[in-house]
């Protein structure tokens, strides 16, 4: 990097020289490892979608041939990092524990013997050096980190590296995506982009070959609708409603708080607000969004957006969770997320009618007949937000 550079020149003697470490014929890792977008429904898709990922993952290892999942999951922020592990850890399975004489067994995590681990800058340097060796140790795992470990950091046989938010910049996507395919092994990167930032990464991301992918089933589903979805994103669905259920609230405000900073890129504040109050309800289970100080509102340059909450408190149960989340028709709900495939093979949310979503509006059924694949840097903004 030219800050390493600079810093170099102003140090040392003159008369240094700079050694190159790698072969000239070697071609750079963000250029011959596959690498794929989903661009999800909205916000709220993409815990789902990632748990979708990993399933699918630890299924492929299972196959002759295949390769245990070991993979590092990419949030902006480690209020994100620390939620999103606490439900992934918190998972259990949807079939109903065994019996003994003291009671019901306690159930082994749907995805064991794979561990999950989580790193960022707020743990003490013992606690991440124990993360980062358990994580370097284990055969099958998922780190989920902050960007403490893009760099300098070294983890053997990595098989799939998964950004979870647009990066700050294309060198943090490379430096991300250089975690896999190391010492000769194969890997792949995901992205996983709302609309906004699939938008927004035509910039930052140019000129990385990436390849859009439409084939994580709960990725495309709108769920601020009720309707019909297939019985395995259901059954993944129905596993983080159960999750979240047991995340302590207060990581879902301190994850609120932190996006709001963290897409301040937005140019439109109202679209933001919105996105963000549909992942606390439809992904979180909050009953109302999570507030935010007078100040911080200003700051951000919402205090005046419709939906930002600088007044009342989401209190216990109470602490802050929507009792008709779980009962009715939002995110995880049993009577609207039924395992019966809806007709004409798409999801079947409020109607057979495939509807564009509006500029400006969040929850309206959106066109995900794109196709499976294709060129990322060559698709067409179906909108544009801004």
């Amino acid at each position: 990097p030219r800050e390493v550079v600079d810093l170099v020149r102003s140090t040392l003697k003159p008369g240094f020289q700079f050694v190159k470490c790698v072969n000239e014929d070697e071609q750079p890792t963000h250029e011959r490892v596959p690498q794929r977008i989903v661009q999800v429904q909205g916000f709220e898709n993409k815990l789902p979608a990632l748990a979708e990922l990993v399933q699918r993952g630890i299924e492929a290892s299972k196959q002759p041939g295949g390769r245990p999942l070991k993979a590092i999951v990419y949030y902006n922020s480690t209020a994100e990092v620390t939620l999103a592990a606490a439900a992934l850890k918190a998972l259990q399975p949807q079939t109903p524990p065994a019996q003994d004489a003291f009671g019901a067994r306690r159930q082994p995590h749907p995805w064991a013997p794979l561990r999950i681990f989580d790193i960022h800058s707020k743990l003490s340097q013992a606690q991440r050096t124990a993360a980062s060796d358990l994580f370097r140790r284990c055969e099958s795992g998922i780190l989920m980190s902050s960007d403490v470990t893009a760099r300098g950091m070294d983890f053997p046989n990595v098989t799939h590296v998964i950004q979870m938010s647009v990066p700050p910049s294309k060198e943090q996507y490379i430096h991300r995506i250089g975690r896999t395919a190391r010492a000769g092994k194969e890997g792949e990167g995901w992205i996983l982009l709302s609309p906004e930032e699939a938008r927004e990464a035509r910039y930052r991301l140019s000129r990385i070959p990436l390849q859009a992918d439409n084939s994580l089933q709960t990725a495309n589903l709108d769920l601020t609708r009720p309707g019909n979805v297939p019985e395995a994103a259901s059954t993944i669905l129905e596993m983080l409603r159960g999750a979240m259920s047991r995340v302590p609230n207060e990581a879902k405000f301190d994850a609120y708080r932190a996006l709001l900073g963290v897409y301040g890129w937005f140019g439109n504040k109202r679209r933001l607000v919105e996105a963000m109050n549909n992942l606390s309800s439809y992904g979180w289970a909050l009953r109302d969004p999570p507030r935010i100080s007078p100040l911080l509102a200003q700051r951000l340059g919402i205090s005046r957006v419709p939906g930002v909450n600088t007044g009342s408190t989401s209190g216990p149960m109470e602490e802050g969770m929507d009792r008709r989340s779980f009962g009715g028709s939002r995110f995880g709900r049993q009577d609207s997320y039924n395992s019966r495939p809806s007709s004409r093979g798409s999801f079947g949310f409020g109607s057979d009618r495939r509807e564009s979503r509006s500029p400006g509006r969040f929850g309206g059924m959106m066109d995900r007949s794109r196709g499976g694949r294709g060129r990322f840097n060559d698709r067409e903004s179906n909108e544009n937000p801004f």
